[in-house]
């Protein structure tokens, strides 16, 4: 049995930005539970987001679709449409708050899911303030709510165990 994911944030996708090439970033404010008081901002385009996913769930489920929503599907065409994007930013945390609730997910790639988190970070001060989160939590400073039902409780909670 899978061990219960003691540490918990919760993801708003912000907004969308064009980028260089025609892509699209989502600005991302990862805030920690269950008392806020810390919040980082992360950056990443869907492809990132995609393939961090892929790499993640393709060796942990045989039938991804079983235990997660269906990850947003790619648009060729018109994928800067505002009401695409905004479907989009929809679907995108629909899936990484069912994605970062999942203990396999959580016990299997704690490391993958943090390396993340730093490589997207929006902003210098943003790497700081997870680095924070991370030493705080290794010392045993920050303790997140634990068991699934304390998670699914918590609204639009993603959880990390570091």
């Amino acid at each position: 049995m899978e061990q219960p994911p003691d540490y918990a944030f919760k993801i708003e996708i912000l907004d969308s930005a064009g980028k260089d090439e025609g892509s699209i970033v989502y600005n991302i404010k990862v805030t920690t539970l269950p008392n806020s008081q810390l919040w980082f901002m992360i950056k990443d385009r869907y492809s990132v987001m995609r393939s961090f996913s892929e790499d993640i769930v393709k060796p942990l489920f045989k039938d991804p679709a079983s235990v997660l929503p269906p990850f947003p599907e790619k648009k060729f065409f018109g994928g800067s449409d505002p009401k695409f994007l905004e479907q989009r930013k929809h679907q995108l945390a629909v899936y990484f708050n069912e994605f970062f609730v999942n203990e396999r997910i959580l016990n299997h790639a704690r490391a993958k899911i943090l390396e993340y988190f730093m490589e997207s970070a929006a902003e210098d001060l943003d790497r700081v303030k997870i680095q924070k989160l991370i030493e705080q939590h290794n010392k045993g400073l920050v303790k997140m709510p634990s068991g699934d039902n304390q998670l699914k409780a918590a609204s639009s909670a993603q959880v990390i165990k570091l």
